[in-house]
């Protein structure tokens, strides 16, 4: 799963922010800081989003990570799921 595909989907649950929004891309990076806090620097993730590409060691744990948040919503994983096409 790319950064896009994981911001796309969980920025605007998670932080009530639309792709449309001014500040999409800071909130997608902190969305990558959560998922990555062993990049002991901001603007690595800074530069996926901005360069838009994704590792492929990244593709794997933003797809876990994708994974572990619907069962994270499980009090809503029924609505967020079906919001997110699973």
């Amino acid at each position: 799963m790319t950064w896009q595909e994981y911001c796309q989907k969980w920025v605007p649950v998670i932080y009530s922010i639309s792709p449309e929004d001014a500040d999409y891309k800071r909130f997608c990076v902190d969305a990558l800081v959560d998922v990555f806090p062993e990049v002991s620097e901001r603007r690595s993730l800074q530069n996926w989003v901005y360069s838009g590409s994704t590792p492929a060691y990244a593709q794997t744990t933003l797809r876990l990570r994708d994974l572990a948040n619907c069962l994270c919503f499980e009090h809503t994983k029924e609505q967020v799921c079906r919001r997110l096409g699973y």
